[in-house]
C-alpha cells in the first residue's frame, strides 16, 4: 500500500502552509491520487468495494477541507493529511490495526519519516519564534540549546530513515550492477561486464523516461478543465499540460499560480498573439530563443538573476518545444508558460 488511505503523497509531504489553499488545488491533487495505480490497493486489502472506498475518500477530503480545526492549524497540509485517514476509518468501519496489516515495510518507513518531519517542523517553528524575540533571557537561551539538541537528534534519525528508504528504491538494474561489481571483486571489469553495465544503465534511463512521461500524463489529465481559471489569455490552439493552482503546496510560497501549455503552432504565431493580447506587458527575447512578456520587468532582466520577480510577476514565457518524447504531444512546436494573478 502506497499511503493510499490518506491524501495523495504530494499532500502528505507538503511543507507548512499558513493559508488554506483553494479547493481547486486540492481537487487536482485528489484527481492525481485517483489516477495512481496503487490507489485501490488498500481497498482490496481491507475488503472494501472500490466505489465505497472512493466515496469514503471523497467524503473525507470534503470534511477535512471544511474542518475548522484543520483550517486553524499552523501547518494546513499536514493537518489536512492527518485528518483523512481517521475519517475514512470511521466511514469504512475499519480499525487502525487492520490498516497497519495492509502497509508495506516501505509505507511504514514513509510514515515514520512523515512523523519525524512534522515533529521537526514544530521544533523549527518554536526555535524561530524564540530567535525573533530580539533580546533573549537566560531561560530563552537554555530553551534554544534544548531545541538545537532535539533538532540535531531528529536530523540523525531522518538521515537513517532516508538510507533505509533508499534501499527500497534500488531496482533490478541496480542489483544486477551490484552483482557484477561483486563478481569482479574490486578488480578490472571485463569487456563483457562493461557492456552489460552500459546496457543496464541505458535500460534504466529508458524506464525512468517512461515513468516521467506517465507521471506527466497524469498531471495533464488532472489539469484538464482548469483553463478557465487562468486570468491571462490562453492561446486557443493549445493543450494544457500542467497547472499549479497553488504553488505553495509544492513548497513555492509567495509564487503566482502558473499553467503550461503545448501548441502545434510556431513560436512566431504564438508570440504574435500574446503581443497583441498583452500590449502593456514588457517584452524581451531571452537567450536560447525564449520570449517573455511581463507585467513589469526589472532593468536588464534575466531569469536566473531575477528569480523572485520571475516567480511573482504575471508573465507569459514562450519557447520552441525541446522534443522530449512523452512529455508533450508529438506535434508540439511551441511551449507556453503563463503565471497569473487570481
Amino acid at each position: 500500500m502506497k499511503t493510499t488511505l490518506v491524501a495523495a503523497a504530494v499532500l502528505l509531504v507538503a511543507p507548512a502552509i499558513a493559508e488554506v489553499p483553494p479547493r481547486s488545488a486540492i481537487d487536482m491533487m485528489v484527481k492525481m491520487a485517483q489516477q495512481n495505480e496503487d490507489f485501490y490497493e488498500t481497498a482490496v486489502c481491507l475488503d472494501v468495494p472500490k466505489k465505497t472506498f472512493l466515496d469514503s475518500y471523497r467524503g473525507a477530503v470534503d470534511a477535512c477541507y471544511a474542518s475548522g480545526e484543520v483550517r486553524r492549524a499552523t501547518d494546513f497540509m499536514t493537518a489536512f493529511g492527518a485528518c483523512i485517514e481517521p475519517h475514512m476509518l470511521r466511514t469504512l468501519d475499519r480499525t487502525q490495526t487492520q490498516v497497519e496489516v495492509c502497509r508495506s515495510p516501505e509505507d511504514k518507513l514513509m510514515a515514520q519519516a512523515e512523523k519525524l518531519e512534522r515533529h521537526a517542523g514544530s521544533l523549527r517553528r518554536s526555535y524561530r519564534s524564540l530567535t525573533e524575540k530580539g533580546e533573549l533571557s537566560a531561560a530563552d537561551e537554555r530553551q534554544l540549546a534544548v531545541l538545537e539538541r532535539q533538532l540535531a537528534k531528529l536530523e540523525q534519525q531522518q538521515h537513517a530513515l532516508e538510507d533505509e528508504l533508499a534501499a527500497f528504491n534500488r531496482d533490478e538494474y541496480d542489483r544486477e550492477v551490484d552483482a557484477i561489481m561483486d563478481a569482479a571483486g574490486g578488480g578490472e571489469l571485463s569487456a563483457a561486464q562493461r557492456r552489460r553495465i552500459m546496457a543496464l544503465s541505458e535500460a534504466k534511463m529508458d524506464r525512468q523516461q517512461q515513468q516521467l512521461a506517465e507521471m506527466m500524463a497524469k498531471v495533464s489529465r488532472a489539469s484538464q478543465g482548469t483553463e478557465d481559471q487562468v486570468t491571462l489569455p490562453v492561446y486557443a490552439n493549445s493543450k494544457i499540460m500542467m497547472h499549479a493552482l497553488d504553488p505553495s503546496i509544492m513548497g513555492q510560497a509567495g509564487q503566482l499560480p502558473a499553467a503550461t501549455f503545448a501548441s502545434p503552432d510556431t513560436v512566431e504565431k504564438v508570440l504574435a498573439f500574446y503581443r497583441q493580447q498583452l500590449p502593456n506587458f514588457e517584452y524581451k527575447e531571452l537567450p536560447g530563443g525564449e520570449h517573455i512578456l511581463m507585467e513589469s520587468m526589472p532593468p536588464g532582466f534575466a531569469i536566473l538573476s531575477h528569480m523572485e520577480a520571475y516567480y511573482t510577476t504575471p508573465h507569459v514565457l514562450i519557447r520552441a518545444d525541446r522534443g522530449q518524447p512523452g512529455l508533450t504531444p508529438e506535434n508540439t512546436r511551441s511551449f507556453i508558460e503563463i503565471a497569473y494573478r487570481r
